[in-house]
């Protein structure tokens, strides 16, 4: 029984990991910084306008920005004999853009369908919501299951009220305006 928990725990944890990076890059990452601005920010930004864009690129094209940071915490969290949670943490997050990918498309995957129903994997009707205006909620890319929480409890605006009394500038949105 635990195992399973840990296995649910971590998974969790990966989504909220995600909805974590997603939220930072959407509100806060510039295409003009060194390193973030053209790998991660400006595919973030080219989402934004054309949701598709991502789909059209290799697996490892669309997910070497969360794997190879997840590889990084894997081992750090390996070496430090880290829980089991923080091993499916880690191992899930890794996976992040794919489960996204997977909700802006029909998957021809049955098994992928059927978790996406389920809101074990994002489904494409979730993630919508994300894509439409305001364009500041839904940002966690793995689960139906976290956003309406984090939104109810308005957790990502408390976020940048916080950070806003420190000086930081929330980034005027990208709005989706091309393909769903």
């Amino acid at each position: 029984m635990w195992i399973v928990l840990h296995g649910v725990a971590g998974y969790l944890a990966a989504d909220l990991l995600a909805g974590f990076w997603h939220w930072a890059e959407d509100r806060y990452f510039r295409c003009h910084w060194p390193i973030i601005g053209p790998y991660i920010a400006a595919p973030n930004e080219l989402h934004h306008t054309d949701q598709t864009a991502f789909l059209a690129g290799s697996y490892w094209h669309r997910n070497w920005t969360t794997i190879l940071p997840c590889v990084v915490g894997l081992a750090v969290s390996l070496l430090m004999h880290a829980p089991l949670w923080v091993i499916v943490m880690w191992v899930a997050a890794s996976q992040a853009n794919q489960i996204h990918a997977w909700s802006h498309t029909r998957s021809k995957y049955r098994v992928v369908r059927g978790l996406q129903e389920f809101g074990v994997l994002q489904s494409p009707r979730h993630h919508a919501i994300h894509h439409r205006s305001p364009f500041d909620c839904h940002y966690c890319v793995m689960t139906d299951w976290l956003n309406p929480v984090l939104d109810g409890l308005r957790f990502w605006l408390a976020i940048e009220w916080c950070l806003a009394q420190l000086g930081a500038t929330v980034k005027e949105p990208t709005s989706s305006v091309g393909p769903k």
